[in-house]
């Protein structure tokens, strides 16, 4: 009778554990993350003791008026969801953003985190929020976008990015991978998720290459390349929401394909067609936020690099026209940014496009190997060297190490608190340019006739690795997190002072540093257990690989993590509106005086 009796409160707990309505409308079986669901139900408890009124928020009477402004929550866009490729947002129900209210997270805790995101738009144009739209709207509208935009915003929170980003992925795999679903909310995510990549970034991974071609497949399903087709053949005005927001995508698309092909080696699978600037040209002379007047010009800059790379990988380190073209290169890129005004030639994205185009053009082919060259064997290495190089190549190479100097520079100016927020193509412009100049100033095999000197007299090299740790050191993710270590932040230093080691011994006896292209040395001040075993000279990163990270805490601990995380939020907010609103008050009290 016992047993029966245990049998029959087990099958009781079982029914009360209900699926998700996603779940139940696709009839597959939900399988619930027990570290989630654990600290939802905490938090649940905590915020209905604090904040019974909350719950309102998310009802009809709280949404905006949808006339304000861009956010599609009018009930024309709603009446659409019949055709995919009519739909102006997506296909998704209200269950999609469950997360908030299991999350526990309050709206002024997401209206904070979204007026965090409405910050970093700069960095990448090609999804804009715009004020009207709201964490109450965004949740019936576009919940995925929601999820990813406050996932990016969060960085300072790691517990609690953490958790976003595991709904971020268990969201994502229910919904595409699963249910079969694409629409312009889960592109838009993808896209915001890729372009601050480096937040849960795992060294070995292909992950971000597998959810760029997952968002590739949505351009072409979602048929956004022929929109934009038809939209610059027909010359119609971007009065259409979706249509903006589709083109917008659409170039982030390509952006981001083209960021990661050029940095992993991979193939490019959407490349470039002409409708693009066109689209980009149009949007810039229409544009209804700023940052949509940095679209043309970066997708601009991004299709010459492609060119500049495409052209140095076709003739080969042989060929006799290297200098030739980097001339013509260089020519065509200082006229096309002299032409910038001065207010986008002060943008990071295009500073950043402007010097790796120019790095690119410079080092000609022969420092960087765009990811697809593999070290030669020491008997074939004679096919990749240049015995007689002409004095062209050598200049172009001084001009490569000044370019590397005044980008770093650049960089460096940036306050340490702005570059937490940079996206990942930024910070692949940082690792690009330190490899680069590694090489230059330890030895180049395919170029004899370079004098490391030059570098080395130039820039000092130990110095500039000196002053990113120091910047790394502000605003890596903190000692005492309770969850394993997924943020480049929290491996570049490692890296940088393997790299800075590795500089120091190469300087000290070159000859036994001709080899530039692995510039590790282990570390005495790190655990380096994992990475002895396989080779003196393997990355730091390759302890960092999926199988390697260490599990997380117990599982009260980081629920005290994560609402510590959020109550320090919705301080930050309430302190925040309390200087707002004593500064207006002092304001308008030194005017009534004067008046």
């Amino acid at each position: 009778m016992d047993n029966a009796i245990l049998m029959d409160s087990s099958r009781q707990r079982k029914k009360a554990t209900a699926a998700c309505g996603k779940c139940r409308v696709l009839k597959v079986k939900y399988v619930p993350d027990p570290t989630l669901n654990a600290y939802f139900q905490s938090r649940n408890s905590e915020l209905e003791f604090r904040n019974e009124g909350n719950p309102e928020w998310m009802s009809q009477e709280y949404l905006p008026n949808s006339e304000v402004g861009e956010c599609p929550e009018s009930s024309e866009n709603q009446n659409t969801t019949e055709n995919t490729l009519e739909n102006p947002w997506d296909l998704s129900t209200a269950t999609d953003a469950a997360w908030i209210t299991d999350l526990g997270l309050s709206p002024v805790v997401l209206e904070y985190l979204l007026d965090r995101f409405r910050g970093m738009a700069s960095y990448f144009p090609f999804v804009r929020l715009p004020y009207s739209c709201t964490a109450a709207s965004m949740a019936e509208d576009r919940p995925f976008l929601l999820l990813a935009a406050v996932a990016a915003a969060s960085s300072e929170y790691c517990h609690l990015q953490d958790a976003l980003i595991r709904q971020f992925k268990e969201s994502l795999s229910q919904r595409v991978v699963v249910a079969g679903e694409k629409d312009l909310d889960l592109l838009q995510g993808l896209l915001v998720h890729l372009a601050w990549f480096h937040f849960h970034f795992v060294p070995g991974s292909q992950q971000a290459y597998q959810y760029l071609q997952i968002a590739i497949s949505m351009v072409i399903d979602l048929r956004l390349d022929q929109e934009a087709a038809d939209l610059v053949e027909l010359r119609t005005e971007l009065s259409d929401t979706y249509i903006r927001e589709a083109c917008r995508a659409y170039l982030g698309c390509y952006y981001m394909s083209n960021i990661i092909a050029m940095t992993s080696g991979k193939p490019n699978n959407l490349q470039f067609h002409k409708d693009m600037l066109r689209c980009a040209m149009m949007l810039q002379q229409q544009p209804k936020s700023e940052t949509d007047l940095l679209i043309y010009p970066m997708t601009k800059v991004l299709q010459f690099t492609e060119e500049v790379c495409e052209t140095l990988r076709s003739e080969g380190i042989h060929s006799p026209r290297l200098h030739i073209h980097a001339g013509r290169f260089t020519t065509w890129l200082e006229e096309w940014w002299s032409s910038l005004s001065t207010d986008l030639r002060n943008k990071v994205l295009l500073i950043n496009g402007y010097y790796a185009a120019k790095i690119r053009i410079q080092e000609m082919g022969l420092v960087y190997c765009y990811g697809q060259r593999r070290p030669p064997s020491p008997k074939a290495q004679e096919e990749f060297t240049i015995l007689s190089a002409h004095p062209m190549v050598i200049s172009n190479l001084i001009k490569c190490v000044s370019s590397t100097k005044e980008y770093l520079d650049s960089f460096f100016a940036l306050p340490a608190t702005e570059q937490n927020s940079l996206p990942y193509s930024a910070w692949c412009q940082v690792v690009l340019t330190v490899f680069v100049l590694y090489r230059l100033s330890v030895g180049l095999p395919e170029v004899p006739q370079w004098d490391v000197e030059i570098a080395q007299q130039t820039v000092d090299l130990q110095e500039y690795i000196d002053k990113l740790l120091s910047h790394l050191q502000v605003i890596k993710p903190l000692p005492d997190r309770q969850i394993p270590t997924k943020s480049l932040f929290s491996r570049l230093p490692e890296i940088m002072g393997s790299v800075r080691a590795s500089y120091v011994l190469a300087k000290e006896d070159l000859a036994q540093a001709r080899d530039s292209l692995h510039a590790h040395h282990e570390l005495n001040g790190f655990n380096n257990t994992a990475s002895s075993v396989q080779g003196l000279r393997r990355c730091p990163a390759v302890r960092y690989s999926s199988r390697h990270v260490a599990q997380a805490q117990d599982l009260p601990t980081l629920q005290s993590a994560i609402t510590t995380e959020v109550q320090r939020i919705e301080d930050e907010k309430l302190w925040g509106d309390i200087f707002l609103m004593d500064t207006l008050s002092s304001m308008t009290g030194s005017s009534s005086l004067e008046f």
